[in-house]
């Protein structure tokens, strides 16, 4: 995962998993192309986490990982990074707050 992603980037990776999310509604439920991309479009959560490099160093770098879920709370995601990184590590976890503007 990069290190940091641009905004170009990141609208790139939300369109492949909002797209990739309504494909997967409309084969395996059945939905209309239509309603499985509404049905994404309202549970694709984005959020950002900063993750310290190492645990040993409290001036340790700071990186930004960038976090696209289906329906995850922000709870869910702080305890999945608590997981994932650590206590130590996890400096913080913030949800995105721009309009993803998945529709075309």
């Amino acid at each position: 995962m990069p290190e940091c992603l641009s905004p170009d980037d990141l609208v790139v990776d939300i369109r492949e998993t909002y797209n990739e999310r309504a494909a997967i509604l409309e084969h395996d439920a059945g939905l209309s192309r239509k309603v499985a991309e509404a049905l994404s479009e309202v549970s694709i959560r984005v959020y950002f986490a900063d993750v310290r490099d190492t645990d040993c160093l409290p001036d340790a770098p700071i990186r930004r990982v960038t976090i696209i879920t289906h329906g995850q709370t922000l709870d869910e995601v702080k305890r999945d990074c608590v997981d994932r990184f650590g206590i130590a590590r996890l400096v913080g976890v913030r949800a995105y707050q721009g309009d993803l503007c998945l529709s075309e």
